[in-house]
């Protein structure tokens, strides 16, 4: 298999994204793969074994369907890799090309439910988002078909591409277990709260800031870190317990639950998010293998999966007050906290990490270039 190339292509994340860089790829590294990664990027560079191709001018939603993929299409097909391994709904159709003109082994990684994602899209007119969801969710269910494996980062997307057969697996978002570091808070009368993610109202940013206003009086800070981009969508905050910290690299994002009591997950109630599984919810197994409780959003899959374990709260995510009855809770009872955090990190520990994915991963790539393992 060390003659065997991989090429990943993504027009949507950096070239650094956590599943796509850090786990898969370097999980085919460490295996014997070469890997080439098209992504949007400033140069071509080599990190840590994969080959990084830059996409430049990938910017905007029209730049994205349309130029940037037929720019990754033209720049893997010079590649020439035996497995072609695509990371966003546009890039489809180069993956068919690929496999029905070049004759590529194709695999299609569904980070996230996107038919489902268009009907809470604001810059769609609401009328047309059912329409435009039915009409995606076919177009990449076909588009899938056609190509030789779907990875899938929950069950419940991929019961998408099973419905009547298909050929999807679920490789959850799991974190490899050298993630976890010791925390550097040493207990005292304080709490911090932390929220580590894309910053957007849908995944909770309203809500938290707002909870906040129901804590006063007590030594609870909130703690939010994520892309700079995101923060036009963060309401104000003039109380000084809000704390935001930015767009923070992956591999430090460790460091920085270590400074923290507890984990918030407070995903709205859209369609792409309340019958979400939890699998591909990398925050959530985060806290959980860094030991901190967690207190997330009251989603049928969600509750079953936190109370089954027995690492956190669910409350209504709509609700400021609820929330804050939550944090309470959680801040007068330590011990319940340290209880908590142990069953989370047992947990991920046990099941929930990227060592038991990564197998599956390989045991994928093995499938389709027709390899014994």
């Amino acid at each position: 298999m060390q003659n065997k190339k991989i090429c990943m292509m993504t027009t949507a994340h950096g070239p650094f994204d956590d599943r796509i860089f850090h786990k898969e790829g370097l999980s085919l590294v460490r295996k014997g793969y070469r890997v080439v990664l098209i992504a949007p990027h400033d140069k071509n560079e080599t990190v840590e074994g994969i080959q990084i191709v830059p996409l430049r001018g990938a910017r905007g939603r029209t730049g994205r369907f349309f130029s940037a993929t037929l720019r990754a299409y033209l720049l893997g097909s010079k590649v020439g890799a035996d497995v072609y391994h695509i990371h966003d709904p546009e890039l489809l159709a180069a993956g068919v090309l690929l496999k029905m003109f070049r004759g590529k082994k194709v695999i299609y990684d569904a980070h996230e439910d996107y038919g489902k994602k268009i009907l809470s899209k604001k810059w769609i007119g609401k009328a047309m988002r059912p329409s435009l969801s039915k009409i995606s969710t076919a177009l990449e269910r076909t588009a899938a078909r056609l190509l030789d494996y779907v990875i899938a980062a929950d069950s419940n997307i991929e019961r998408n591409f099973n419905h009547n057969g298909g050929n999807a697996e679920v490789i959850g978002n799991y974190p490899p277990l050298d993630f976890m570091v010791m925390p550097s808070r040493q207990g005292g009368t304080d709490m911090r709260l932390i929220y580590i993610g894309g910053i957007d109202r849908d995944r909770g940013s309203k809500v938290m800031v707002e909870m906040m206003k129901h804590l006063d009086g007590c030594q609870i800070e909130l703690h939010i870190a994520g892309n700079a981009g995101d923060m036009g969508d963060m309401p104000l905050d003039s109380s000084g317990k809000v704390i935001y910290h930015g767009f923070i690299p992956w591999r430090k994002v460790n460091k920085c639950l270590a400074e923290a009591d507890v984990g918030l997950l407070l995903l709205q109630p859209t369609p792409s998010y309340v019958n979400c599984t939890g699998e591909g919810i990398i925050k959530l197994f985060e806290y959980m293998l860094m030991g901190l409780p967690v207190i997330a959003s009251d989603f049928p899959h969600l509750r079953e999966l936190i109370t089954g374990i027995g690492c956190g709260i669910c409350v209504d995510p709509t609700n400021p007050a609820r929330i804050a009855d939550a944090v309470k809770f959680l801040f007068r009872n330590p011990d319940i906290r340290k209880e908590m955090g142990v069953k989370g990190r047992t947990a991920v520990i046990r099941k929930y990490n990227w060592e038991n994915e990564s197998r599956k991963l390989i045991a994928v790539y093995q499938k389709t270039l027709g390899q014994r393992g």
